[in-house]
């Protein structure tokens, strides 16, 4: 039971319906979990939250979340803090059938993993995750 990041093709892509280069998967549970990217206007207009996508035995949603504001602020040769403030809100709202603080630990065990998602974090390979929800 344990996450690991599974690059993506084109085809595979098309095939699983998304629009990110990688995704962390856990093969044993079934669970694909990935952060959509926004575009900039909305970064520009003041919205930093981050949407995180989580798909579980076929069932989606979707967690807004709001990282620190020092979140993409990388200094080399340190280690990098991402630390995430608060979830924003998610859906669906009846979270098909699954306890909210289940999918919040699937998602921080995952985000553990991700850190900020820097390809695999091979540019910031020394990072520590943080969680204030």
């Amino acid at each position: 039971m344990s996450f690991e990041v599974e690059w993506l093709d084109e085809q595979a892509r098309m095939i699983n319906h998304v629009n990110v280069t990688h995704w962390l998967i856990d093969k044993q549970r079934d669970i694909q979990f990935w952060i959509k990217g926004k575009g900039w206007q909305i970064r520009v207009d003041g919205d930093y939250s981050e949407s995180i996508m989580l798909r579980i035995k076929g069932q989606q949603f979707r967690f807004e979340l709001l990282p620190d504001a020092n979140f993409r602020h990388y200094m080399d040769s340190e280690i990098h803090h991402y630390k995430w403030e608060k979830l924003l809100s998610y859906t669906p709202q009846g979270l098909h059938g699954y306890a909210y603080s289940e999918l919040v630990s699937i998602i921080k065990e995952a985000l553990i993993v991700e850190g900020g998602g820097v390809l695999d974090n091979k540019d910031y390979p020394n990072y520590v995750v943080e969680f204030n929800f």
